[in-house]
């Protein structure tokens, strides 16, 4: 036992043996029963007296540990106390968290909802009136109206498209395209800006590029307008080239793999980029001079948003620029390989329906502004035009069979055009009445709400004439036109 070596004891024991010896070496006469009693007594006294002190040592240990252990098991029930506090008010966060984005998509919603709709007479009305002969001066000064409804139209897409990004709700659809065609619409629905400035405007395609690759062409039109309208704006002189090329070291262009990546490049004889301001050009909401001085306007979305987009096709958007010589925006991206033999879209499609070629068109909208501009682009391409502004007359007009397609409002008074479009089908009996839906509704799901209701096609606002003549020519086949 540890006790036994303490020096207490050693000390005690000591004592007894001296005593022992003591008493061993006094002569007889003096030998007596009280010195071994003494030594006895002295021996279990320094014993008891270590027993003791041990004793109240391991009793003042004890009861440390038990105040260590009670200390301890509070801060436990304090901490778990404060995580349990922590995870309930995460919880509440999250919660508040999914209220607000789904606040944000609501409010998103009905934004894109109430600029759509003016925007939608703007620019149909100014569209319409560029149709008529008028003089230089005021058809100057309608082209100047168009092209700002065109960037205010971009600003509310930019806004819309960054929100849809960040909340994981935009997606890609991908089909056959020709390549070529693409950037050849490309320049030329870009080269009277570039000609304004003066400025050269081409595209160049390595010839081991397929000739036609799968993609999504919204999206690869939106970055690649996006990159060249940013250089011409800050390009003063000189060019603006659209290099294509495959990605070096992925193996020949006429492989056999599935997909192939290309490397985009748009390079520019402009101002340049400063090397500190190249990393943050990409962020969203930022431009390279946000001063209220700064010569060019725009929201700071374009390239966040051409980065996200690049991104989602599988690549990576940077650039490489001199300040005062130039820049070069190149990003790439991921293609799936279509057919050679794949058929172009029909020329006919968006084209205007020729003379006897006339529909009775029923308009289910309740603007008075929006039903005067799809009026009047329907009489212009020869078709007859009936008007309702409810759901309810919407439904009971279709199922007279007096009409060969309905353009349907999809927020409309009493019923709006999804429920309407429901009803039209569960009482439709005598085939097929196509309805296309034209909507200032443009979020992500819309589409695929107007479709899953019942509706052909869908249009959202603001309506282009030669996008509504290709819903309608898609719509009615030409046996079922009024000849």
């Amino acid at each position: 036992m540890a006790w036994l070596a303490t020096p207490h004891l050693r000390l005690a024991l000591s004592v007894a043996l001296a005593m022992w010896v003591a008493a061993a070496l006094l002569p007889r006469p003096y030998r007596t029963r009280a010195v071994p009693a003494l030594s006895v007594l002295t021996l279990a006294g320094a014993i008891a007296g270590v027993v003791g002190r041990q004793h109240r040592r391991r009793a003042a240990r004890e009861r440390e540990l038990e105040a260590l252990v009670a200390l301890r098991t509070c801060e436990l029930e304090k901490e778990i106390g404060e995580h349990r506090h922590a995870a309930e008010a995460l919880e509440v966060a999250r919660w508040q968290a999914l209220q607000a984005l789904e606040l944000k998509s609501e409010f998103l919603a009905n934004v894109s909802h109430e600029i759509r709709t003016p925007m939608n007479g703007v620019i149909g009305m100014t569209d319409l009136a560029l149709e008529l002969p008028l003089p230089a001066e005021a058809r100057r000064y309608l082209h100047v109206a168009r092209s700002s409804a065109d960037l205010l139209l971009q600003v509310v897409n930019d806004v819309l498209d960054i929100s849809r990004i960040e909340a994981g709700k935009l997606d890609l659809h991908p089909v056959d395209i020709d390549l070529r065609d693409e950037l050849d619409e490309i320049v030329t629905l870009l080269t009277p800006r570039a000609e304004a400035h003066s400025l050269a405007l081409s595209a160049m395609v390595d010839a081991t590029v397929p000739s036609r690759v799968v993609c999504d062409p919204v999206r690869l039109r939106q970055v690649l307008l996006n990159l060249v309208s940013n250089s011409l704006k800050f390009t003063e002189a000189g060019s603006v080239r659209i290099v294509v090329a495959p990605v070096p070291g992925q193996g020949p262009a006429d492989s056999e793999n599935d997909h192939i990546m290309l490397r985009f490049c748009v390079v520019d004889t402009g101002v340049g980029i400063l090397p500190e301001d190249q990393a943050r050009i990409f962020d969203a909401f930022t431009q390279v001079d946000g001063s209220s001085t700064r010569r060019h306007g725009g929201t700071g979305l374009g390239l966040a948003i051409a980065a996200r987009l690049v991104e989602m096709m599988g690549g990576r958007l940077h650039v490489e620029s001199t300040a005062g010589i130039g820049s070069t925006f190149g990003f790439t991206a991921r293609f799936g390989r279509a057919s050679e033999a794949a058929e172009p879209p029909s020329a006919e499609v968006g084209e205007p329906f020729g003379a006897g070629h006339s529909l009775r068109v029923l308009v289910a909208e309740d603007n008075a502004v929006n039903q005067l501009v799809v009026q009047e682009m329907l009489h212009k391409s020869g078709h007859s035009v009936s008007m309702v502004a409810t759901g309810r007359e919407a439904v009971e007009a279709a199922l007279s069979g007096a009409f060969d397609v309905v353009l349907m409002d999809v927020q409309m008074p009493e019923m709006n055009g999804l429920e309407a479009t429901v009803e039209i089908r569960a009482r439709q009996t005598d085939g097929r009445l196509p309805i296309i839906g034209v909507t200032a509704h443009a979020l992500r799901g819309d589409r695929e709400r107007c479709l899953e209701a019942g509706m052909d096609y869908y249009l959202p606002k603001p309506i282009r004439r030669v996008e509504l003549n290709s819903a309608l020519a898609r719509a009615v086949p030409a046996e079922g036109r009024i000849l």
